[in-house]
């Protein structure tokens, strides 16, 4: 899925942009997901883990990736970019299944000059909206933790 890209103003007064990541951008989204994975322990991966951001082949295997990203009806992914660069990133994934076809699978980073000036939440509503507009069912209680590892639940109004 793609999203219409769209300019939202942080706490800080700086602009950030929401649109969809592009396959050219591929090494930069690498050096990006190795960056976040380095600056916070509460992810699902190590640093050493991540792709390596100058290996041409895994830059193609990311390039691939994403664009495969872009045409598949159950997968949205937004990048945020402040200043020319990569700040954030989410994802959302729905489910195929008919039974649980209402559920979706969230991720959101964002490298830690941006923590605490609005952009997890500009990136939240992004998703929500693309939720909905595809057509997310029922308020659903969802668990989110920030970078730092603190937790809080929040009910979705739907």
């Amino acid at each position: 899925m793609r999203i219409t890209p769209k300019s939202v103003t942080l706490k800080n007064g700086i602009i950030a942009t929401l649109r969809s990541p592009r396959p050219e951008e591929a090494a930069d989204m690498l050096t990006y997901l190795k960056a976040v994975a380095t600056e916070t322990h509460f992810l699902l991966r190590y640093p050493e883990e991540c792709a390596d951001p100058t290996d041409p082949a895994e830059i193609e295997d990311q390039a691939r990736h994403m664009a495969a990203a872009l045409e598949n009806p159950y997968s949205l992914s937004i990048l945020c970019e402040i200043d020319g660069k990569i700040a954030g990133q989410c994802s959302l994934s729905f489910n195929r299944r008919y039974k649980i076809a209402h559920r979706a699978t969230i991720a959101i980073t964002s490298l830690s000059p941006y923590w605490g000036i609005g952009l997890g939440t500009a990136m939240f509503a992004a998703m929500e909206e693309a939720a909905k507009a595809k057509g997310g069912g029922n308020a659903d209680d969802i668990a989110r933790a920030d970078a730092t590892g603190q937790g809080h639940r929040e009910r979705l109004e739907r």
